[in-house]
This record gives C-alpha cells, sequence and structure tokens, in this order.
C-alpha cells in the first residue's frame, strides 16, 4: 500500500470516526436508549430520532438522491441554532447538535484531505 493511500485510509476513517462517532456517543450519554415505562423497559423515541440524525452522514454514500441535500454539518448547525432558541426546554439537545457539528466540520476536513491522497483510478471513478 502506498503512503497516498494509507493517509487515505486514515483520513476516511478518522472522519467517518467523527462524523458519527462522537454524535452516537453523546447521544447515548445525555439519552438513554431504554427506558422504563412502569414495568416495562421500552426504546427512548427521542434517543431512536437523534441515533438516526447522528447517521445523516452514511446517507450520501448509499443514496445518490442525497447529493443535493445540505452538507451534514449544515443540518447539525442549523439544528443547534433552532434548538439555542428553545434552550429552557431542551438543554440536552444543544449539547448534542453542538458536538454533532463540531465532529462534523472536523470529519468534513479530514474527508477533503484525503481527497487530496486518493488513488487516481478511484477519482476518475467518481467523476463520472
Amino acid at each position: 500500500m502506498t503512503p497516498n493511500k494509507k493517509k487515505w485510509w486514515a483520513c476516511q476513517i478518522s472522519g467517518w470516526t467523527l462524523c458519527i462517532g462522537v454524535p452516537f456517543a453523546v447521544i447515548l450519554t445525555y439519552f438513554p436508549l431504554f427506558v422504563e415505562r412502569g414495568s416495562a423497559e421500552t426504546a427512548s423515541a427521542s434517543a431512536i430520532v437523534l441515533l438516526l440524525l447522528a447517521v445523516i452522514p452514511l446517507f450520501k454514500y448509499i443514496n445518490q438522491l442525497f447529493k443535493k441535500t445540505p452538507a451534514s454539518w449544515v443540518i447539525w448547525v442549523v439544528l443547534l441554532g433552532l434548538f439555542l432558541i428553545v434552550q429552557p426546554i431542551i438543554d440536552q439537545f444543544v449539547v448534542v447538535c453542538f458536538w454533532g457539528a463540531i465532529s462534523n466540520i472536523l470529519g468534513g476536513i479530514l474527508f477533503k484531505v484525503a481527497k487530496k491522497y486518493q488513488p487516481v483510478a478511484q477519482a476518475l471513478e467518481e467523476s463520472k
């Protein structure tokens, strides 16, 4: 494996970890996945919705329709602004969106760096 390909892989893995891993960790810290409702334990709807938001960066690689949507960090920043407005109600959402925005901005930077090290053949395929 060439040094550029190693750097590309390192940037890709770090980018995905930042874009998805950090929001997942913060969401699961502030919103437990399972909550007790009476005598039964059920999945928390707020945690599930936020976890679905955290995987938005994957959509652009899964489905071509998402190429025309805004970048994931833009969505996180918009949500951060929205939640700052209603801060007394949902302080936990502010923390989740803050870390989601920061991690996705850093992940986006790493993906830009990874493009610099992308193998030529793979770059030609993506441009088609």
